[in-house]
């Protein structure tokens, strides 16, 4: 997640009185294979350079969201991060298993983490705990800093149904105007 995120979950988290939570939520481990050799955006750019970006670490056990209640339920449900927002699996996911998603789900999905991670151009990216903490001032180290978008690399076979959807996405209206015009001032 970035640090965008961060900042609104850590907000929405205050607003609710759940200081607690989101000290525990920053302090907590982060897995082996947790931290992204490249961001979105940093992967697109060598994508569209004709280069390969560096290999993922191999990820460790996956732990439990430290947001998660006992029941298994989001505490931070209205303040989730695009990652939780967008997960759509064709399987139930169980602890400790992987969700299977459509290929053009994770191309939209990816378009919609290089424009948040375009929006936190300065901040950082990385996992959940290590996020919180530097949105909250307690910097554990260990983001990658957030890259301006350099276009959307997309397989041939989602270019239309991206580009349908990424016009919807800039015309939403937003503060008067729209998403677009917005992001082009």
């Amino acid at each position: 997640m970035t640090t965008l995120e961060a900042r609104y979950l850590a907000r929405g988290l205050r607003r609710r009185g759940e200081d607690e939570l989101l000290l525990a939520a920053a302090r907590a481990p982060v897995g082996q294979g947790a931290r992204p050799a490249a961001t979105f955006n940093q992967q697109a750019r060598l994508f569209l350079q004709g280069q390969e970006p560096p290999p993922e670490r191999e990820p460790g056990p996956a732990g439990a969201c430290p947001l998660l209640d006992g029941r298994g339920l989001c505490r931070a449900y209205d303040h989730r991060p695009l990652a939780c927002r967008v997960m759509g699996s064709l399987i139930t996911c169980a602890p400790g298993g992987a969700a299977r998603q459509e290929e053009l789900w994770i191309t939209l999905d990816t378009a919609l983490f290089q424009l948040v991670e375009h929006l936190d151009q300065g901040g950082g990216f990385g996992p959940l705990p290590l996020a919180l903490a530097a949105a909250s001032g307690k910097d554990r180290g260990g983001l990658l800093p957030c890259q301006p978008l350099p276009g959307l690399p997309v397989p041939q076979e989602h270019a239309a149904e991206l580009e349908r959807f990424w016009r919807a996405l800039l015309a939403r209206p937003l503060a008067g105007s729209t998403l677009g015009r917005w992001l082009q001032a």
